[in-house]
């Protein structure tokens, strides 16, 4: 049976259809790498923008804390300091 498998091989191109279906595979290998990559790259950007946005947050709760008019930021925790007080007594 080897030799009629070996006139098959032959007849049928196998090793040349390998080679083939081979560099077809690291084609598709080579595009979902990059594909990743981008996938990646568009997730660490995202989180960057996501901890500026925080920052700038931070920088603005500041800026209003110590702001020209601090009895008009603190009311809220004077009325509330306010209100467990009368409920202690």
């Amino acid at each position: 049976y080897e030799a009629m498998y070996r006139r098959v091989h032959r007849y049928l191109d196998v090793e040349d259809r390998v080679a083939v279906l081979n560099k077809r595979l690291d084609i598709v290998n080579d595009l979902l790498d990059s594909l990743a990559s981008q996938l990646e790259i568009r997730t660490a950007h995202r989180l960057e923008v996501t901890i500026i946005v925080l920052i700038m947050l931070e920088i603005a709760m500041e800026l209003v804390k110590g702001a020209s008019l601090p009895g008009m930021v603190r009311w809220p925790v004077r009325l509330v300091q306010g209100a467990v007080a009368s409920l202690v007594r």
